[in-house]
């Protein structure tokens, strides 16, 4: 083999011709060999176009005498991955150069752009034996969006030459490679129900299909780029996605399951709930192969949760029972009557009905405490009783303590009594001021919180006194009362505690009203010069008249307040029983009863042999007194 080299020198454009010949030497068997001729023309040529092409591994040869491309042809790609490009350079008449190796030709990417232009010293099906150095690949990270790849050239190698400037430009459209959303679902076999599978990423133009029409029909959505599927019978599924623009692109693939209903399952955020208060449950349904339905296809399946008992009353009654908005598969149970429920639900697919499992709910009652609002002298004592709340066989069954928390401590001291009764505490006013005690049921463990009730604490000095319910009051002759004085605070009661409060009774006239100490001390109190802690006594009217009672109180506070004294007085009119009706209290006054009326929600004071009073308290109805 012999090998001719042409070199151009200079920018001269000129056309050469050379000519080979090939014989073979006569002999005996060929005395007359034949010539073979052949010519090539060569043109050596200033380049005036530069072609910018996209490398495809595994594709034909290109033929560059065949191609035309226009100028920011636009090319769409997945990141992450290396993509290939060469150039190709051409005369005037666009005819292309077998060898423009001497070109120095300058690569480049848009600006803040992270990605990597390397050079690939061999590419696979080139054509161009010359220009191997000519190709690029180029690797981009987690970039998405356009960018622009330029190649140009306006001199050689050796820079001893220059020409006029010629580039080409590829317009890259990169993406991420297309995905099927979601890749697997389960669907609910109905007539009216429809899946969307979504096509994320990609350059945008699909070709979609089924594995199976018999199963399922489909639309296709390109703009929103949504597969709408339509079951036809049960059965597996497969959707076909592929990407039509986007360079070495994956086919995407959506496993679709129909398939219909076959378990429910019934759970529920917390089976402990107070008398009013609400919690969630939940609704799972699964088909014949375990899987979950997704929550969006409940509305198409009939479904309802319900008292599992066979008393009608509480089945209706015993709780409220309502969707969550916006949701499909939650619902609010709100306990309405206090007591232990089961609650189920149940389906109905073609007439044949599926039930759920049973979940226990408690509704205990409403956690309060008697009395809502103290009102103390510093020094008094008081007692707070918690109500309702949960059993004692559910707060150890749920890991469930009573808690409570003083916010301000300085003003008020608070002790559980636990040896007597884990419901009462005892309360101490130590300092004027107002504060909160907050009480809670909570679990040890995790402090959640079940139930909650705060009481508010006002500390106050007393700067009047009241006797209840005897001012300009009307008594018969031979009728007996309770006279009980009450210190306030800017007209509000304090609350009843134990204080170191004494008090002075008086009457103007003990001919028309008598004060005793009680009922079994029948001796008057006429001349009581000295305070004691009778803060109840009693009064007989003897005969008709006005008479006038004074009291006095000596309130004795903590060290840091010393001792105060307040004083009231009130008239009571004494009538005669002949010139006006006698009042059943008074003519039913023989008749007596082991049992003692009380309003209620109200308290009451008992006197008892050791000279202390007791306070009695009623709930907010009869029936829980």
């Amino acid at each position: 083999r012999r090998c001719v080299q042409e070199t151009a020198v200079d920018l001269e454009e000129y056309t050469r011709e050379i000519e080979f010949y090939a014989w073979n030497d006569a002999d005996i068997k060929l005395p007359f060999p034949k010539t073979i001729q052949a010519r090539i023309k060569i043109h050596c040529k200033v380049p005036s176009i530069l072609k910018l092409f996209y490398y495809r591994q595994n594709e034909k040869l290109l033929d560059v005498n065949s191609v035309k491309t226009a100028r920011r042809e636009v090319v769409a790609l997945k990141n992450m991955q290396n993509h290939d490009y060469q150039v190709y350079v051409f005369d005037a008449e666009n005819k292309p150069f077998y060898n423009f190796s001497s070109l120095r030709i300058k690569w480049s990417i848009s600006e803040g752009v992270d990605g990597q232009l390397t050079l690939i010293d061999k590419v696979e099906n080139q054509n161009c034996v010359f220009c191997r150095d000519r190709a690029r690949r180029l690797y981009l990270k987690d970039f998405i969006g356009k960018l622009i790849l330029r190649a140009e050239t306006n001199t050689y190698e050796n820079q001893a030459l220059s020409f006029s400037p010629i580039y080409d430009e590829l317009e890259l459209e990169v993406q991420n490679d297309i995905e099927l959303f979601p890749s697997r679902v389960d669907v609910y076999y109905h007539e009216h129900n429809t899946i969307k599978v979504k096509i994320l990423y990609g350059s945008g133009v699909f070709d979609v299909s089924l594995n199976d029409t018999n199963v399922a029909e489909f639309t296709y959505d390109s703009i929103n780029k949504e597969i709408i599927l339509k079951p036809i019978t049960t059965g597996f599924l497969r959707i076909i996605a592929k990407d039509k623009r986007l360079e070495s692109s994956k086919i995407a693939y959506s496993d679709i399951i129909i398939t219909s209903v076959a378990k429910i399952v019934l759970d529920i955020d917390s089976h402990l709930i107070q008398e009013r208060a609400k919690t969630k449950a939940r609704i799972e349904i699964f088909n014949q192969y375990g899987g979950k339905i997704s929550v969006e296809q409940y509305p198409l399946i009939e479904k309802e949760i319900f008292v599992d008992t066979d008393n009608d009353y509480f089945k209706q009654n015993a709780v409220k029972i309502e969707k969550v908005p916006d949701t499909f598969d939650q619902y609010s149970i709100e306990g309405l009557i206090v007591g232990d429920y089961k609650l189920a639900s149940y389906m109905v697919e073609k007439k044949k009905r599926y039930r759920s499992n049973s979940v226990d709910l408690n509704i205990y009652p409403k956690l309060q405490v008697r009395p809502n609002i103290l009102v103390l002298a510093p020094g008094c004592i008081s007692s707070l009783q918690i109500i309702g709340g949960p059993s004692e066989i559910s707060m150890k069954a749920h890991s469930i303590e009573l808690f409570y928390t003083v916010k301000q401590e300085r003003i008020i001291d608070v002790k559980q009594l636990v040896k007597t009764d884990r419901n009462m505490f005892e309360v101490d006013a130590l300092d004027i001021g107002e504060t909160d005690i907050l009480f809670e049921v909570r679990n040890v463990q995790t402090n959640e919180v079940f139930a909650s009730v705060s009481v508010k604490a006002n500390i106050q000095l007393a700067n009047s006194v009241t006797i209840l319910g005897m001012y300009n009051r009307v008594l018969h002759v031979g009728t007996t009362v309770r006279l009980i004085a009450k210190a306030t605070y800017g007209g509000v009661s304090f609350s009843p505690s134990i204080c170191s409060f004494h008090y002075l009774w008086s009457s103007s006239d003990n001919g028309v009203l008598k004060m005793f100490k009680s009922t079994s001390e029948q001796q008057s109190i006429q001349a009581q010069q000295f305070y004691d802690m009778s803060e109840a006594v009693n009064a007989t009217a003897l005969s008709p008249g006005e008479v006038t009672i004074e009291l006095k109180i000596r309130a004795n506070y903590s060290r840091y307040y010393g001792a105060a004294e307040h004083v009231t007085v009130a008239k009571v009119f004494v009538v005669d029983p002949l010139l006006t009706p006698i009042p059943t209290y008074v003519g039913q006054s023989y008749k007596t009863t082991p049992l003692l009326l009380i309003p209620p929600d109200s308290g009451y004071f008992m006197q008892t042999r050791r000279d202390q009073s007791c306070l009695l308290y009623t709930s907010p109805s009869p029936r829980d007194s």
